[in-house]
């Protein structure tokens, strides 16, 4: 799997949970029933904790935005200068890299 983490998370708890939806309702497949339940359970168990992790994640980023805004607000008491100047272009890039530009 390449890519960012998140992605893969996310393309991992996908995989899991059509692997989950399939072992719970395809009835047709000859499989022991206490094995059908422990795969579920297991299935049912891996997408929570993979559920949670992208939840943190969010928020991870929110909490990483949050203080750069806060860094922002910060800086604005600086007098307009070079130094400033190259404080807030790379703010801006920040945001524009991290998609919220």
């Amino acid at each position: 799997m390449s890519g960012s983490p998140s992605r893969k998370l996310g393309r991992l708890h996908a995989e899991l949970h059509n692997r989950l939806v399939h072992c719970r309702y395809n009835k047709q497949e000859a499989m022991d029933e206490r094995y059908r339940r422990g795969r579920i359970d297991a299935l049912s168990w891996l997408c929570s904790l993979l559920g949670h992790y992208l939840e943190e994640e969010q928020r991870i980023d929110r909490r990483l935005h949050a203080n750069v805004e806060q860094e922002w607000r910060r800086i604005r008491w600086l007098p307009p200068s070079p130094y400033r100047r190259g404080i807030e272009e790379s703010i801006r890039e920040f945001y524009e890299l991290s998609g919220r530009g």
